[in-house]
């Protein structure tokens, strides 16, 4: 869930997350009120799951080893599969830690497509061993939690006092009814994306306000950190990442950059992998060429002043003019040695 609401909606989901709660209208159930979970609430849900875990096991229901161990014996998954897909997995979380240590957007596009690849034979893998997995006890306590969520979340009254439904209510709604309510909650929790919180997070109505804080939550919030909302306490760790990362930027990124949270990180990550490699300098002490950087690479690193500063090299035109390949004399040139 990656939605990406428009800009001017971004101060009302700021005032949400302040508020600890957010609004949706129905038709059949009126104004409803979705509270945003804190800690505390995970361990009435975490109690809750246990509890749904033990009825299936009781039941006779496999559990997920038990389930995996006869995939294995008849055959329907092999340990291959199995091997495959940490294989990728671990190949993920490798090549995104390479991806950050890159300097060229052009090598960092590369190795994206690479990512992209291996996330997309992971979660087919995923999906066939879901299906041949059928019911399990964690399967069914993880469906039973998914409803109880749902019913912890929704309140008639803007305090998130009296909630929507009694237990007694909600274990007897309909299928119909239960996903009427889902769509409820999943049209208010899609505000709160990864990609929004970064936004607000790099917003003036929020950097603002936390520059005042000196990094302190309960100035910001007014409550103990273990008081926070989820969205609370994800928004000012971001708010006080992107502090960071723009008080160690050399130059102010642009209007459009601060809309572009991962641009912001990807232009930073540049930076910062520039300056540790030492990239070459001209008088100003400012990068004028990187070997093996395109134009685009450039304009990433803020190099391209004007299209006709000679001190800014495509070195892969230049190349191509010399009919593939350049001789020392020609880097030297380039360099302005």
């Amino acid at each position: 869930m990656n939605e990406k609401v428009p800009k001017e909606k971004l101060r009302q989901v700021y005032a949400d997350i302040l508020r600890g709660r957010s609004n949706r209208f129905d038709v059949t159930y009126g104004k409803v009120f979705i509270k945003h979970l804190t800690v505390w609430d995970t361990e009435l849900l975490d109690e809750r799951r246990e509890e749904y875990f033990v009825q299936a096991e009781q039941s006779g229901l496999p559990n997920n080893k038990e389930r995996m161990g006869m995939l294995l014996e008849e055959g329907t998954w092999t340990q291959k599969n199995e091997d495959r897909q940490k294989e990728q997995e671990r190949f993920i979380l490798m090549m995104g830690e390479t991806k950050k240590k890159m300097l060229l957007k052009s090598e960092k596009d590369a190795l994206q497509l690479d990512i992209e690849r291996a996330e997309k034979e992971v979660d087919k893998l995923i999906a066939e061993k879901s299906q041949l997995f059928g019911l399990t006890s964690e399967i069914y306590a993880d469906k039973k939690i998914n409803d109880y969520y749902i019913y912890l979340t929704l309140y008639k009254d803007e305090e998130c006092l009296g909630g929507l439904f009694t237990e007694e209510e909600f274990d007897e709604l309909s299928d119909i009814e239960l996903s009427r309510l889902v769509n409820i909650y999943n049209g208010a929790s899609s505000n709160f994306s990864e990609l929004n919180m970064k936004r607000i997070a790099l917003s003036s109505f929020f950097l603002n306000n936390y520059h005042l804080c000196k990094d302190n939550p309960f100035i910001f919030f007014g409550k103990p950190v273990v008081d926070l909302t989820y969205h609370q306490a994800d928004l000012f760790a971001y708010g006080r990442y992107y502090k960071h990362v723009l008080s160690e930027m050399k130059h102010p990124p642009s209007a459009d950059i601060m809309q572009d949270p991962d641009k912001l990180i990807e232009l930073y990550e540049i930076e910062k992998n520039q300056e540790e490699r030492g990239g070459g300098k001209d008088h100003t002490g400012v990068a004028s060429t990187i070997v093996g950087a395109t134009k685009e690479d450039l304009e990433a690193l803020g190099m391209t002043k004007d299209p006709h500063d000679s001190s800014v090299v495509d070195l892969n035109e230049e190349i191509r003019k010399k009919g593939g390949t350049l001789s020392m004399e020609d880097m030297i040139k380039l360099h302005g040695v």
